[in-house]
């Protein structure tokens, strides 16, 4: 496994800079051997925020160096405005340029940049001025974004009238079109075995559910007046089918998905979808970092959920209260993240 070091000031400060730290070490930290590295003592003096050093170390290690001290690598990053000891050892160099207006002035040309394998820059916007003002040519990387994955949540019943079928074609369109979604339904029907959904006891904290969520779905047949559909409206984005109540809940394709009740193309209704989501330009890091390592960690867990959870990648369900090893995988982690699985 390729080892990894991350060379800069203060790498647990909140900023730019080192939210492209974390983001590297949340990314990448269960695929590549990645260390931190920051002059020793510099933390105290920069006072930097408890929950940003405890987040990064519990990701990657963190080392404070002494000035003289050694350091071997595969590979070491460094930031712009970086501290650069002589003395690290490594087969490839990079550094990357974050700011493209040098904070008010022109960039400088960074002292001894002829020495790194790559001059990266974050955006084309940064090679751009680094080219003008510094006259250096810069590979552009996009600084690593966590990937979306959509949050789906339902709070009825799996009705026919409630158009449970619908919310299964639905499903069932996002899978193939290979959207990471997941799916919570809140209902009082614990029983649901389909392996796209995630089935939820019912709650009186419904709002804070819808908050936490990215599209409220509702697809029922009709309603009088949809509860939910209107907090969806409020708190989170909307899914709904054109029922004849819409116009007077001042729902409208304009700020809903709408579904037809009949003859709906899913497909369609997936591009409806992702056209009011965002997703930032970003580049695989793995590209720089070389082949990924095929090792699997693995994990043990216990699920406390009083409710079976299905894992995908897993092929099976964990039933409530059953203690399970299972790969270390995307999928695991953000199950775990949502509370659904407590790590033994």
């Amino acid at each position: 496994m390729n080892k990894i070091g991350i060379f800069f000031e203060n790498p647990f400060r909140l900023a730019g800079t080192e939210t492209w730290i974390r983001n590297i070490a949340r990314e990448y930290h269960d695929k590549y051997n990645i260390t931190v590295y920051y002059p020793d003592n510099l933390l105290l003096e920069e006072n930097a925020p408890q929950e940003s050093v405890d987040f990064l170390c519990g990701l990657v290690k963190c080392i404070p160096l002494q000035p003289g001290e050694e350091v071997e690598v595969d590979m070491a990053l460094w930031a712009y405005d970086y501290f650069h000891f002589p003395w690290v050892k490594a087969k490839k160099k990079y550094l990357f340029i974050h700011p493209g207006d040098g904070h008010g002035a022109h960039p400088k040309k960074p002292e001894g940049y002829e020495e790194f394998t790559d001059v990266i820059a974050v955006s084309n916007y940064t090679k751009n001025k680094m080219k003008e003002w510094a006259g250096i040519d810069c590979k552009v990387i996009y600084n690593p974004v966590p990937a979306q994955k959509l949050h789906f949540i339902s709070l009825s019943r799996t009705a026919k009238d409630k158009g449970w079928a619908r919310c299964k074609k639905l499903a069932k369109a996002l899978k193939a079109r290979g959207v990471d979604f997941q799916w919570d339904i809140y209902t009082d029907y614990p029983s649901i075995k389909d392996k796209l959904f995630t089935p939820q006891k019912p709650t009186i904290h419904a709002i804070d559910r819808i908050k936490q969520s990215d599209f409220l779905v509702q697809l029922s047949d009709h309603e009088s007046f949809g509860y939910s559909m209107v907090e969806g409206l409020q708190y989170a984005k909307l899914i709904i089918t054109d029922i004849e109540i819409l116009p007077e809940m001042g729902i409208s394709k304009d700020n809903a998905v709408i579904v037809p009740l009949k003859d709906a193309d899913y497909n369609k209704v997936v591009d409806d979808i992702l056209s009011r989501t965002y997703t930032p330009p970003q580049t695989d890091y793995s590209e720089l970092f070389g082949k990924q390592s095929k090792q699997k960690n693995v994990i043990t867990i216990v699920n406390n959920t009083e409710m079976d959870i299905y894992i995908e990648s897993q092929k099976r369900w964990i039933a409530d209260g059953e203690t399970a090893v299972v790969d270390d995988d995307k999928e695991v982690r953000d199950k775990i993240k949502r509370l659904i699985f407590i790590i033994k």
